[in-house]
């Protein structure tokens, strides 16, 4: 079975044929996501424009380019992605909640339970205000993969384990999968 990610830049929602597995019984949920403020990209000026540097999820790279009087990097951004992993019975489809900060920082609460990642690592599946996640950590950025609570579109356990297996490292600005594709969350170079 081959293993690939494919990514996109637009939030999508795709719902995977699988089997139904029941959600974690707790009526509190057992983590507490912090969300840190939207993070400020770096920008340079030519002349009276402002350029903010972007790299997409296939590392491609474009420019933000706007006058400096719209003062949008001020703003702050918040990355978003969304990938496609292949199983052996079709794609199972996530979005993929990117934020600044460590693991630790961002998911300071317990796990319900733990994956073995790429390369021996721990990969934490968390409950928060009835959602779970996947967490993983990338040189000082915390990318969360989602799951249902419950219902059809819930992972398995086989889904679940198979995408903690898939998201490795942070390299060059690019996510990499275990599979050989490569990915990174639409967010500015630093």
């Amino acid at each position: 079975m081959g293993l690939a990610i494919r990514l996109g830049v637009v939030l999508v929602l795709s719902v995977a044929a699988c089997t139904e597995t029941p959600a974690p019984k707790h009526s509190e949920p057992l983590a507490r996501i912090v969300v840190p403020p939207p993070f400020v990209p770096r920008t340079y000026r030519e002349g009276e424009k402002v350029v903010v540097p972007v790299t997409f999820p296939d590392g491609s790279t474009a420019e933000v380019v706007y006058t400096r009087e719209l003062d949008l990097a001020s703003r702050g951004i918040r990355p978003n992605t969304w990938a496609l992993l292949d199983t052996s019975y079709g794609s199972v489809g996530r979005d993929f909640l990117i934020l600044p900060g460590t693991l630790e920082q961002v998911w300071p609460g317990e796990s319900i339970r733990e994956y073995e990642g790429a390369d021996g690592t721990v990969v934490p599946f968390l409950r928060a205000d009835d959602m779970d996640y996947l967490a993983f950590g990338f040189e000082g950025w915390t990318v969360s993969v989602y799951d249902y609570p419950g219902g059809g579109a819930r992972l398995t356990e086989e889904e679940r384990s198979l995408w903690a297996r898939s998201l490795t490292d942070y390299e060059k600005g690019r996510f990499s999968s275990a599979g050989g594709s490569t990915s990174s969350p639409a967010c500015p170079r630093r």
